[in-house]
């Protein structure tokens, strides 16, 4: 088979030692693939990666420290039958030599992409990600069900959209990192997914903060500037990783938020930043839905579809519960805020 740029492994039989910069993928799979990895990254603090963790048992396994390209000599020690490793912070130059190390060691390297800015959606993303790394533990069929799973929650959710009377325009703004990396959020270019993009016919004038230097900001001139000359701002997605600037800037001077209007008329909201995963594009695009168009949804439980999806990802109603729970407890500890996973701001508790 072929990995993302192409390149051919050849494998004799499904690997029983797996060295993987990354669990995610394999967790998708199932217990009997993660239980093939023999080294892994170190969990991050992120709450599903510390679920993922307490679900399948990996603390002893997951204690790779700093960037796996550059750990040549400590995979080769280790003796793997296959080396999985995403793309991040890597040059093509740095993929080549390390391929060719492994090769040396009589070692298969499979090179996934983590450049989510190339996929429009979450699909996309499992497809090109996922379905190969499934096809390498015979395990296509449980890819096809989560891919079909994504599938038919969009069309779910489109469905319930075209129902309702939704405005045709409201204009969004988007502060820190849920919008990184998006020149024009819902314009034609390469997007990076994010349940924004699940609304693109039904939420417009899409604007946001981002520097390549610093996107964890909150560009008020532009708001000021867009109130006076263009009209109103309808909402405000304020991406937790900004959520500590946000909350500085408002003790600071309330009042230079007061003068927009989604802080006189309530229409301010945390989102949080981990949308790759693709359970959380989709469960945030209904989370979105309901809240920017609460007529389409009002019949739905959004919550308990997340909950859902998290079951289905995960395997079973108690691996979804616990990172369901973790996501949740991260995102109240880190705003103070009585949320699940997203929700309007208190502003009186910020």
């Amino acid at each position: 088979m072929k990995d993302f740029y192409g390149n051919e492994i050849v494998l004799d039989k499904a690997p029983e030692r797996v060295v993987t910069s990354g669990l995610e993928y394999l967790a998708y799979l199932g217990k009997d693939v993660v239980d093939r990895v023999i080294w892994s990254s170190k969990s991050s603090d992120s709450p599903t990666d510390m679920a993922i963790t307490e679900i399948f048992g990996t603390e002893d396994i997951c204690t790779m420290e700093g960037s796996m390209i550059t750990m040549v000599e400590q995979i080769i020690a280790k003796k793997p039958d296959l080396v999985l490793i995403g793309d991040s912070k890597t040059s093509e130059e740095d993929r080549a030599e390390f391929r060719e190390k492994m090769n040396a060691a009589g070692i298969p390297v499979y090179f996934y992409t983590c450049q989510s800015n190339l996929f429009s959606n979450s699909k996309e993303c499992l497809e090109v990600n996922l379905l190969p790394i499934s096809e390498i533990f015979a395990k296509e069929d449980r890819a096809h069900y989560l891919i079909d799973l994504i599938d038919e929650g969009t069309k779910n959710l489109e469905t319930m959209l075209q129902k309702s009377d939704i405005p045709e325009t409201k204009n969004v703004y988007v502060a820190g990192g849920a919008g990184k990396s998006r020149p024009n959020f819902l314009g034609s270019s390469p997007a990076t997914y994010h349940p924004l993009l699940y609304l693109d016919d039904y939420v417009h004038n899409i604007m946001y903060d981002i520097t390549d230097e610093e996107y964890l900001t909150m560009e008020f001139e532009k708001l000021y500037q867009y109130e006076e000359e263009e009209g109103k701002i309808d909402v405000i997605f304020i991406s937790l990783g900004c959520w500590d600037n946000f909350k500085e800037l408002w003790h600071k001077d309330p009042n230079k938020f007061n003068v927009l209007t989604p802080f006189k008329t309530g229409e301010v909201y945390v989102v949080t930043d981990w949308f790759p995963r693709a359970y959380m594009c989709l469960g945030g695009a209904y989370l979105l839905a309901s809240n920017l168009n609460p007529e389409a949804l009002e019949d739905f439980d959004v919550n308990n579809y997340v909950r859902t999806l998290m079951n289905e990802f995960y395997g079973d109603e108690q691996a979804g519960g616990i990172v369901y729970n973790k996501v949740v407890e991260y995102l109240q500890d880190k705003t103070g805020q009585d949320i699940q996973l997203f929700g309007k701001v208190n502003l009186a508790k910020v």
